[in-house]
Formats: structure tokens, sequence, C-alpha cells
């Protein structure tokens, strides 16, 4: 069974950003990855301006894009699919990555930028790990704390935590 591990955080916070660094630094691991990311708006598939194709480049073997109206698995199915049943298409890889979804039951690594916001907003049962911009001082010890900006450790955090366990 799959790992999973959900980052979440407000519109333009770099979530894609570090998740595609992640990913490529898990695949250069010899693990798979299977991405499932959230849109709230319609989109279409496969532009090198949109997230998932960035998520494919980076060297996901299963990229997932959802919203209300429709979904798009770039793999050779597609159907609209509620998370979990996303989450059942994915189960071939080591470890999914959902980006969004920011009230699902998973796991959370939030995002924070100190211009944006500072105070995580995550159900802190889920919330594991945060990447951020600036100091923060978090008082709950079992929560990470990355800069946003050390993929590296994000990806080993997510190797130990969630494929490796």
């Amino acid at each position: 069974m799959a790992g999973i591990i959900n980052f979440v955080g407000k519109s333009n916070t770099g979530k894609t950003t570090l998740i595609t660094k992640v990913i490529s630094y898990i695949c250069h691991q010899g693990y798979s990855v299977g991405v499932i990311k959230h849109d709230v708006h319609d989109f279409e598939i496969d532009h090198k301006e949109k997230d998932t194709y960035k998520h494919k480049e980076a060297g996901a073997s299963t990229v997932i894009i959802s919203n209300r109206k429709k979904y798009a698995l770039i793999k050779d199915v597609e159907e609209e699919a509620s998370l979990e049943d996303l989450i059942e298409l994915c189960q071939d890889k080591d470890i999914i990555i959902i980006e969004g979804y920011k009230k699902s039951p998973y796991d959370k690594i939030e995002l924070l930028r100190e211009e944006r916001y500072k105070e995580p907003i995550s159900d802190r049962r889920y919330l594991k790990a945060i990447a951020c911009d600036f100091d923060i001082s978090i008082d709950d010890e079992n929560i990470e704390n990355f800069d946003i900006d050390d993929f590296e450790s994000v990806g080993n955090f997510i190797i130990n935590n969630y494929i490796l366990q």
C-alpha cells in the first residue's frame, strides 16, 4: 500500500515548485511517485505552463488532476472520481503526493510564506510538517519544520516516514 502525504497552503506559496523538486528527488532515489492535484477551476491538461505537466516532467509516472466537473489521469484512463477513488488508482506507487484537498484526513505538509500567512491552518491531527521562508516557533515537537527551499530534507522526511515505514 502506497504512503500518502498531502501538501497544502494558500495560492502562490510555492506548493508546485516544492512538490516538483521533491518528486524529482524521490524518483532519483529509486521510488515511484503518483500525484493527485486538486484544481478548483476548469482546467486543460498537458500544457507546458500547467502544474500537471510540471509534475509529469519532474518524474511522476502517474499524475491526476480533479475538480467537480471532470478529472484527468495521465495514465491511460479518464474519469471523474472522489479523492479516495483517485488514490486507489495510484496504489501501485511507492508514495502518493496530494496537492490541495486541505480538508482531507491525510497527513499534511503545510507551506507558509511570510508575506502570505504565517500561521498554519491545517488540523493539528494531520499536520506533520511545515515548510516556510521564515523562522517559526511551533509548540508541538511532533511537527517537523523545513526551509521551503530544502527539498532534499522534505524528500527524506517523506521517504523515511511514508515509504520506508
